[in-house]
């Protein structure tokens, strides 16, 4: 049987930063299987944004890394406020998705969401195999509601596959649920990350050593707190903060210091230049409440071990399996000690051993465990 076509649904762009659902898709579109991905009609309530002033009134596409990617049009867009209608805008743009991939049989596509708001397109798509992939503790972001924790579980239960990125993601779930999923964590592309860079980028360069190294988003998942106790403890160790960032009071205290530097956002490419330059990488996050960060399996934390630098981290579940290469610590005290040892004596294993974590977590390692399972699901699919 050959690959199936799918249609993959997820609420962020294909455009936005590099994450676990670019690296997965784009690789089973370059092993074969036919692939859309869009973020879903357009709300009516867009109107007065500039994406909306400059989308085409039918939608276009384009192809990347060999997905399809869909561009929404203005034509018929959602409106949740009248359900006929909003129905018959997800009816539209489902339409023009199967347009894409030349209509093919819905007994013989696979619709693939990542969020719990695309509910109502899995129902009106009736794929004939559903997967669901549970990427973040959805329950736990600000904005989750009843409604949203309802189709969550109805996606759940109406999967025919169902894929976490850590199993205290749906820890919340009946234990039939948990028994069914299929837990993928976050990979890396191992090469890119290990090559050594050619030069220092100009606007680390000019930051004084020892660099202690943070990268990712800057939310309410970092441990500010604990950077500025850190950073005034010790202000010859200079803190280097990559990402894109937050606006609030402990924000600007931290960026005031004067051994914090913000060096903004990267992209995905820059990034291994950035890391490698750094004495010290860290995965700095709160872990004195509750939030989706929680059960969090950090993007980053194969790419720094790639990298090779000594890496110190926060106690998150997801990290401890690894405090043989990755040292952890708990409170400022402990992180200004292990931090010393990172820079003294390497910290926790070598470089040759982080390095080999890396290379047994791939992005590609991970693609041949959801194929398999892809395939699982429908060969052993007695209506085929």
């Amino acid at each position: 049987m050959p690959n199936l076509p799918i249609i993959v649904l997820a609420s962020s762009s294909w455009t936005g930063r590099r994450v676990n659902r670019q690296h997965l898709i784009s690789r089973l579109a370059q092993r074969g299987w036919p692939v859309v991905y869009s973020s879903g009609a357009m709300y009516s309530w867009e109107r007065s944004r500039p994406e909306w002033r400059s989308a085409r009134w039918y939608g276009t596409s384009e192809a990347l890394e060999g997905v399809l990617v869909d561009d929404p049009g203005r034509l018929a867009p959602r409106w949740r406020r009248f359900p006929a209608w909003d129905r018959l805008a997800i009816h539209v743009h489902l339409n023009r998705l199967l347009k894409y991939l030349c209509n093919p049989s819905r007994d013989e596509l696979i619709c693939y969401v990542f969020d719990p708001i695309f509910l109502p397109y899995a129902r009106q798509l009736h794929a004939r195999y559903l997967v669901f992939h549970i990427y973040d503790a959805f329950e736990l972001t600000p904005e989750f509601t009843d409604e949203l924790w309802d189709w969550e579980i109805a996606l759940a239960e109406e999967a025919d596959l169902l894929v976490v990125t850590s199993r205290g993601m749906i820890g919340s779930f009946s234990h039939d649920l948990r028994a069914k999923a299929l837990e993928l964590p976050n990979g890396v592309e191992a090469e890119r990350f290990m090559a050594e860079p050619q030069e220092c980028p100009s606007d680390l360069a000019v930051i004084p050593r020892p660099r202690i190294g943070y990268a990712g988003a800057i939310n309410a998942k970092v441990d500010l707190d604990l950077m500025i106790a850190i950073a005034k403890q010790r202000p010859d160790w200079h803190w280097v903060l990559i990402g894109t960032s937050i606006l609030d009071d402990q924000w600007q205290i931290l960026r005031n210091l004067p051994n914090v530097h913000w060096l903004g956002d990267k992209s995905y490419s820059e990034m291994p230049s950035y890391l490698h330059n750094m004495d010290v990488n860290t995965m700095c996050y709160v872990t004195d409440g509750v939030g989706w960060w929680i059960h969090g399996y950090p993007l980053k934390m194969h790419e720094l071990l790639a990298v090779g630098k000594p890496i110190v981290s926060t106690a998150l579940a997801t990290i401890l399996p690894f405090s043989h290469v990755v040292e952890i610590a708990r409170t400022p005290e402990q992180w200004i000690e292990a931090l010393e040892r990172a820079l003294n004596s390497g910290g926790r294993g070598t470089t040759a051993e982080r390095r080999a974590v890396a290379l047994k977590n791939t992005w590609d390692q991970r693609v041949d465990l959801l194929e398999s399972r892809l395939r699982k699901m429908i060969y052993s699919d007695t209506s085929v």
